[in-house]
């Protein structure tokens, strides 16, 4: 049998993975990916599967900025962990096409930076901080339709999503698998609980029961 190198496989699938740091190494492999897939008129059903905690802010500009300068479709799909730049890149992916595992985790928060140097150069540096602050959130609330103030807000801390929460929210559009995750006995998908303050309370833990 003739050895597979998978990992090419996948490419030429349109299979793309977004996972670790969002680094200019990362960064540059999708990209590469992207145009590849742009020259050879591949441009739908890109499929990125993303599980990172973030990285370098201008790292995920620069793969958000291809995607949709190639006007690429890309769909986005949440396994593991979706936090701070990659959330923005799930966010960020053709609507109808940003997904999530069951079991995933998303997380957005404002952008992180440590400053330092002369007076001048932490105000030029709080500045450029602001700027891209600035300009996430508003990509965000257009990504999610949710209010800048809300997005300012909610982005003030990490604020952590269960995918159903996302969905939500409007940072995806659909959890894969949802409906494969509920015990038969529960009659109605109202009745499963759906969102974490509703499944466990710190101070009293509340195990699922079917109602009867």
């Amino acid at each position: 049998m003739n050895k597979i190198d998978f990992e090419n496989y996948l490419i030429r699938c349109k299979i793309l993975f977004c996972t670790g740091e969002i680094n200019d190494h990362l960064c540059s492999l999708l990209i590469k990916n992207l145009l590849f897939y742009y020259i050879n008129g591949q441009t739908t059903n890109t499929k990125m599967f993303i599980n990172s905690t973030g990285g370098n802010i201008m790292s995920g500009m620069s793969i958000y900025d291809t995607i949709n300068a190639l006007r690429n479709e890309a769909s986005t799909i949440s396994l593991g962990i979706s936090a701070s730049m990659a959330a923005f890149l799930l966010a960020s992916g053709t609507v109808n096409k940003r997904l999530a595992l069951p079991n995933s985790r998303i997380m957005i928060h404002q952008p992180l930076g440590g400053i330092q140097g002369s007076l001048l150069e932490i105000e030029i540096q709080t500045k450029e901080l602001l700027f891209h602050r600035n300009n996430l959130n508003y990509i965000l609330a257009k990504k999610t339709g949710n209010t800048i103030e809300k997005i300012e807000q909610d982005t003030d801390r990490d604020k952590y999503f269960t995918p159903t929460e996302a969905f939500q929210y409007g940072l995806i559009d659909k959890v894969i698998g949802y409906e494969l995750n509920v015990p038969k006995k529960f009659k109605n998908i109202k009745d499963y609980l759906k969102v974490k303050n509703e499944l466990v309370n710190w101070s009293d833990f509340k195990y699922l029961k079917s109602k009867e």
